[in-house]
């Protein structure tokens, strides 16, 4: 995956990608674009995310939509000169994990663990829980897996910590996914993805977000 601040239209893939959604004389693509606009940032299209790893060497560009937390692909084959694969609509994704008890303070869940939580809150008159939760900075245009594996980096760096606190507390793997109404979700996780999850003793919770 490329950042953002290092893609160049220069480059003959991308530049044909843009072209593409530009001047598409394509019915299915035209459809795709009237549904769902084009956002734009600083007066041009928004790149968020540049795939360079597709085991047949293609490039997959993602396009920002408005309003939405799901995207256009475009997808390139670069040899031997760069021509026009496909156009579709690309679901998004984000990861987190989630604990949270009615019985424990929030110190004894610190105290299970040494990862930082992104977030946390503590039982009192106003909150009947307490909790907190882990979520690292990750793309929304990748797939679940590759998610789910990022954050499961992060986590195994204190697997102990996490199976503590999946004993006091309701640990839960959240998932969301995000596609159009009409788009048929579809998430896969592979076994050892899923073995991972399953070494850490936390709840996997899949969520469709449709709209």
């Amino acid at each position: 995956m490329e950042n953002q601040t290092n893609i160049t239209t220069s480059d003959p893939c991308i530049a044909l990608a843009i072209e593409e959604v530009r001047q598409s004389q394509s019915r299915s693509t035209l459809k795709l674009l009237a549904d769902h606009p084009l956002r734009k940032v600083n007066g041009g299209l928004d790149i968020v995310r540049l795939d360079r790893d597709e085991p047949d060497g293609s490039l997959i560009v993602y396009f920002g939509l408005i309003n939405c937390s799901f995207f256009l692909a475009v997808q390139v084959d670069p040899l031997p000169m760069p021509k026009m694969r496909s156009v579709h609509i690309a679901a998004g994704n984000e990861c987190y994990l989630m604990c949270s008890t009615t019985v424990h303070p929030l110190a004894a869940l610190l105290a299970a663990t040494r990862l930082l939580p992104t977030e946390q809150w503590d039982m009192g008159a106003d909150t009947r829980s307490s909790g907190l939760s882990i979520k690292p900075p990750m793309p929304l245009a990748d797939s679940v897996d590759d998610n789910v594996g990022l954050l499961l980096n992060i986590l195994e760096q204190d697997a102990a910590g996490v199976r503590q606190l999946a004993a006091l507390t309701n640990a839960v793997l959240e998932v969301h996914w995000y596609g159009p109404s009409h788009h048929l979700p579809r998430i896969k996780l592979n076994t050892a993805t899923l073995r991972r999850i399953a070494d850490l003793n936390v709840v996997l919770d899949l969520r469709l977000n449709v709209g």
